[in-house]
């Protein structure tokens, strides 16, 4: 079972990949969901995740700060900076993400996004 961890100000963003991952696998995933970055930090610290998605715009942390304090933290996290705004990607510090995604409904791009997070990253790691 993979961990995925989902920080985004949307609070009900994580149910809905929840809904479109285990329709299709179920039990393959589980999920824990926050809007706020100093939790997801805390939860991260207990447990360590597969894959973390990171949105933007959280109410209590810059989405730069905070992926650049878990790669600090944990170098070999998978990280993906969730958005639908490319433009917020080419900021120099958001490339401490493993990669970036568009925000989706789709559970195969979800899928694909996951493993390419995670094989990019051990990638890296080798």
């Amino acid at each position: 079972m993979k961990n995925i961890y989902i920080v985004d100000r949307d609070d009900g963003f994580p149910e809905i990949m929840q809904l479109i991952l285990n329709e299709d696998r179920p039990g393959e995933y589980e999920f824990f969901g926050t809007t706020s970055g100093l939790i997801l930090l805390h939860k991260i610290k207990k447990e360590t995740p597969d894959v973390v998605f990171v949105g933007v715009r959280l109410p209590d942390y810059d989405y730069l700060d905070l992926i650049e304090e878990i790669r600090r933290s944990y170098p070999d996290l998978p990280i993906i900076l969730n958005t639908s705004r490319e433009d917020l990607v080419d900021h120099p510090r958001a490339s401490f993400a493993t990669l970036w995604f568009k925000k989706f409904v789709d559970s195969e791009r979800v899928e694909k996004a996951i493993a390419e997070a995670i094989e990019r990253h051990s990638y890296c790691d080798a």
